[in-house]
């Protein structure tokens, strides 16, 4: 399951019907006059993260200062794919208090895509604390990448350790990148009871990690 599958998945469970692309571009119209008076005019914010990536610095300050405005979670999950085309490290206080702040699992679930896939700052402690609370759901997920492109190998372990009865398939998604031949040991073990989908997660988790062995 490739991640656009994942949000549909995400976006039928918690019944968010999908937006016409003009009502979208609406939406989006203060965000984008913002950026474009900065110098990155765009039509909208896919094509913008397009356009533009890397994201450059003063732009990303845009879209931070929008994401802590807004209370629409239309904006915020826009905001946050826009985001993850950014390569500068950047505070991620926004993201994180947009994450707290929705009660969507789409967005949730697209923030936390962001915090794994960019340099935000300054989120270690939230990371660790979310990223064990089961009550957050599907947007738990993406947050064990997070958890170890972020956290210190040792602590990012012993965090990934904990996930690993409920998160599986994404657990091995995340000790792919730090895990030890013990993970992979337990990753083996896990296998039978996983879905497909996590299956080929973990012979391909396994398979790196005894690699770098």
């Amino acid at each position: 399951m490739d991640e656009q599958q994942r949000l549909e998945s995400i976006r039928r469970a918690s019944a968010a019907p999908r937006l016409d692309p003009e009502t979208v571009r609406a939406a989006q119209q203060p965000v984008l006059q913002a950026l474009a008076r900065a110098g990155f005019p765009s039509d909208d914010l896919s094509s913008f993260a397009r356009r533009y990536a890397p994201v450059p610095t003063a732009a990303v300050q845009i879209l931070l200062d929008e994401l802590e405005k807004t209370r629409d979670d239309t904006i915020r999950e826009w905001l946050a794919r826009a985001l993850t085309a950014s390569r500068c490290e950047f505070p991620g206080a926004a993201l994180v208090a947009a994450f707290d702040g929705s009660k969507s699992p789409l967005v949730r679930w697209a923030i936390a895509n962001a915090l794994a896939e960019t340099e935000a700052s300054g989120v270690e402690e939230w990371l660790v604390q979310r990223a064990l609370d089961r009550s957050l759901g599907k947007a738990r997920e993406m947050l064990m990448l997070a958890v170890a492109r972020h956290l210190s190998p040792e602590r990012a372990l012993m965090v990934l350790r904990q996930c690993l009865p409920d998160l599986l398939g994404h657990v091995a998604i995340g000790l792919r990148e730090i895990g030890t031949p013990e993970d992979a040991g337990r990753l083996l073990e896990a296998r039978a009871s996983a879905p497909a989908w996590a299956k080929k997660e973990i012979d391909r988790s396994v398979k790196l990690i005894q690699a770098r062995a």
